[in-house]
C-alpha cells in the first residue's frame, strides 16, 4: 500500500547538487531579467500549441491506465491539479514537462509500451517533481539561450556570444542536476526501488526483446564502478565536457546517485515521518477527470469546473 506524502515539499528531497548548482544560477548579474524577458515572450503559449496541435491528450477515457497512474502519483506527492498528460510518438523510454503556469507532461510512446506499471509511476513520478520544483521555468530559459544569445551576438558584435557562454554552461549544468531531484520525487511516487532501477535499464537501451531483471544487477556494478571514477579529476573534467550540450545526466551516473540516497537513509525518513498524517493513497474516483481537483466519492460533478463524475 502506497503512503501519500501530505504537505511534502521539494526541500526535503532535493538532490545537493540540484541545490548548488541553483545558488551558481541565481548569483549570475542580470540573470532575473534575461528571466522575466523569456516569461514575457509568452513562449509557454508557443509550446502549448505544439503539443495540443501534434500530440493525443491522454485522458481517464482513452488510456485510463496512465491517466490513473498520473492521478495516483499526483495525490501520494501531495500536487492538488492533475497536469494536462501527451503522448508522442518516439520509441524511446522518456518524456518532458513543459508550462511554466500551466504546467503539462508529454510521455514518448516507447514509455507506455515498454514500462510496467510501477515502471512507469516512476517516470511519471520524474516528471511531477519537474512541477512540483518549479524547474520549468529556467529549463525553458535553458533551452532558448542559445538561440537568444545568437541575436545578441550578432547586435554587439560577438560580445555577448562570449560573456553567454558561461550562462549556458551553468544553466544547463543546473538542468542536469535537477534530474537528480526528479529521480528522487520517482521514486517517492513509485515507493519501490526495484521498478525504478527496472525503469532506468530500459531508458538506457534495454532491447524490448531482452529480459529487465538479468540487466539489473549489472547496471547497479556499473553504477558503482563509474562513481569510482569520481576520485580521478581529470575524468571529472573529461565527464563535464562530454555531457556540457546534453540535458540530462548519464543514466548509470543517475542510477549510483539514485542508491546512494537510498542507502543515506534518507528516502525512508521521508517515508516514515510521523508528522505528516499520512493516509492510504487517495481513491482515484475522488479526483475530477476533466480540472484534476478534489471532489467527493459521492459528488456527480465537479465543483471547480461542472465536468459531470462517471463512477
Amino acid at each position: 500500500m502506497k503512503k501519500t506524502l501530505a504537505g511534502l515539499h521539494p526541500s526535503e528531497y532535493e538532490h545537493p547538487w540540484d541545490r548548488t548548482a541553483l545558488k551558481r544560477l541565481e548569483s549570475i548579474p542580470g540573470l532575473p531579467k534575461l528571466t522575466k524577458k523569456v516569461f514575457e515572450l509568452s513562449t509557454e503559449k508557443v509550446y502549448r500549441i505544439q503539443n495540443v496541435g501534434s500530440y493525443l491528450k491522454i485522458t481517464r477515457t482513452n488510456i485510463a491506465r496512465v491517466h490513473n497512474l498520473l492521478a495516483e502519483a499526483c495525490a501520494i506527492l501531495d500536487i492538488h491539479k492533475i497536469p494536462e498528460l501527451f503522448v508522442k510518438w518516439d520509441h524511446s523510454v522518456g518524456g518532458y514537462t513543459s508550462g511554466v503556469t500551466d504546467p503539462f507532461i508529454v510521455l514518448h510512446s516507447g514509455a507506455i509500451d515498454l514500462l510496467e506499471d510501477d515502471e512507469l509511476m516512476f517516470v511519471l513520478g520524474h516528471e511531477l517533481g519537474h512541477i512540483k520544483s518549479k524547474h520549468v521555468l529556467y529549463r525553458q530559459l535553458a533551452f532558448l539561450f542559445p538561440s537568444l544569445i545568437e541575436g545578441f551576438s550578432q547586435a554587439t558584435l560577438g560580445i555577448a556570444g562570449i560573456a553567454g557562454t558561461g550562462v549556458e554552461l551553468a544553466l544547463m549544468n543546473w538542468v542536469r542536476m535537477a534530474e537528480f531531484t526528479c529521480d528522487r520525487a520517482g521514486l517517492l511516487a513509485c515507493q519501490d526501488v526495484e521498478p525504478c532501477i527496472k525503469a532506468m535499464v530500459k531508458l538506457s537501451g534495454l532491447p524490448a526483446t531482452y529480459n529487465v531483471s538479468d540487466f539489473k544487477d549489472s547496471f547497479l556494478e556499473q553504477a558503482k564502478e563509474f562513481e569510482d571514477l569520481d576520485f580521478d579529476t581529470l575524468n571529472q573534467a573529461y565527464k563535464l565536457l562530454s555531457i556540457k550540450d546534453q540535458t540530462h545526466p548519464w543514466t548509470v551516473m543517475r542510477g549510483s546517485q539514485f542508491v546512494k540516497w537510498i542507502d543515506s537513509g534518507e528516502y525512508a525518513n521521508i517515508l516514515e515521518n510521523d508528522n505528516r498524517g499520512f493516509k492510504s493513497v487517495i481513491k482515484l474516483d475522488k479526483f475530477c477527470p476533466n480540472c484534476g481537483g478534489k471532489i467527493q466519492e459521492s459528488d456527480k460533478f465537479c465543483a471547480g469546473c461542472g465536468a459531470s463524475i462517471v463512477n
